[in-house]
């Protein structure tokens, strides 16, 4: 309602403009007429800036209440979700799960090192040291790629 009442006012204001003759030279007007025409061009710019910045707030309100739902959605939809897991495997269980998931996290993003600069191996087979026992206690996670990456990482 406000920017609509700015935008009227700006096309008034340049109806208005564009309807002074131009033969009509301001030293002709008289000053009185001039002050009171300065002081109301002032007073409607005055009331201009107001109303567009009150439009503004409410805009930057509107776009911050949105984001504040949102937030609160996810971080309700959160809550749900882990007393959902909470009923069905237990607190114990989650929290096992987390931390499996924390040290996956470390492995893939190179904070642990899981194989060393010299591996000795004995006469059985790759399956059975700690790869294989890594590999049984994380599926899915893809140890080739990590010791690859691993590789790749500059020696410190």
């Amino acid at each position: 309602m406000a920017i609509h009442y700015v935008q009227e006012v700006s096309v008034f204001k340049k109806q208005n403009l564009n309807n002074v003759p131009p033969a009509q030279n301001l030293n002709n007007v008289p000053p009185a007429q001039k002050k009171a025409e300065m002081i109301t061009l002032a007073e409607g710019n005055a009331e201009s800036k107001a109303l567009e910045g009150a439009g503004e707030g409410k805009r930057l309100k509107a776009i911050g209440d949105g984001e504040a739902s949102k937030i609160a959605a996810i971080g309700e939809a959160t809550a749900q979700d882990y007393n959902k897991q909470q009923e069905a495997i237990g607190e114990e269980a989650i929290k096992q799960i987390k931390i499996v998931e924390l040290i996956a996290a470390a492995i893939q993003e190179g904070k642990i090192k899981i194989v060393p600069d010299v591996l000795v191996t004995g006469g059985g087979s790759a399956g059975d040291g700690l790869m294989g026992q890594l590999s049984r206690l994380l599926p899915g996670v893809d140890f080739t790629a990590l010791v690859n990456k691993q590789a790749a990482l500059p020696k410190a």
